[in-house]
């Protein structure tokens, strides 16, 4: 009886084991494979009403935390493919990023869609720090949602040097270390008093 369990625990161990290199193994291969509406239906949601807000309706009491992404094709703008990060009215960081690739893009499964990052000002109403899809086997880490599918999260190291490009399926791609750094801020002043704005100036 006693070898029967302790087989049992050896097997469920290797179990862990083998689940956990798989995903450590999928990191380093995400890719645009599915687009922002599959992701949304996969996880079940749809696009919140609240999720498009007009800056208008801020414009009297500014947001602790302001992320604001400039998604212009690169050389149009001087902050083209960059986000601003705004902390009580204070300009902390500029970093690069990937917004959509403003084209027909052809998903995994099949569907045609047009891979653009939304504009306007949104909340951020979902975040999922260790987002998987399990439809498609790739992960989004630190995946703050802001419009339907559309989050900002963690691109994988060899996407890195797209960064500062439009090179994405619409969601707003950053580096693993600066996902983090924007999840952490989001946890310090809260979903309520955190923006994002997206906005193209190179049209």
């Amino acid at each position: 009886m006693r070898s029967n369990i302790r087989l049992f625990l050896v097997l469920l161990a290797l179990s862990f084991t083998s689940t956990f290199a798989h995903a450590n193994d999928t990191e380093q291969v995400l890719a645009d494979i599915l687009s922002p509406d599959e992701v949304a239906q996969e996880m079940g949601i749809q696009e919140p009403a609240s999720s498009i807000l007009s800056t208008m309706f801020f414009a009297e009491a500014e947001p602790r935390l302001h992320i604001k992404v400039d998604k212009s094709l690169q050389g149009t703008s001087p902050t083209a493919q960059t986000m601003e990060i705004y902390l009580d009215g204070v300009l902390i960081n500029t970093i690069l990023v990937s917004t959509g690739r403003q084209t027909d893009e052809l998903s995994k499964s099949g569907r045609t869609y047009f891979s653009s990052t939304p504009t306007g000002t949104f909340k951020i109403y979902r975040r999922s720090r260790h987002h998987f899809s399990q439809t498609w086997q790739a992960p989004m880490p630190f995946a703050q949602f802001f419009n339907g599918g559309i989050a900002i999260h963690a691109t994988s190291k060899d996407h890195y040097e797209q960064l500062g490009t439009r090179a994405s399926g619409g969601c707003v791609r950053v580096s693993l270390e600066n996902a983090e750094m924007i999840w952490n801020l989001v946890d310090e002043v809260g979903v309520e008093q955190t923006r994002i704005t997206v906005f193209d100036n190179g049209l």
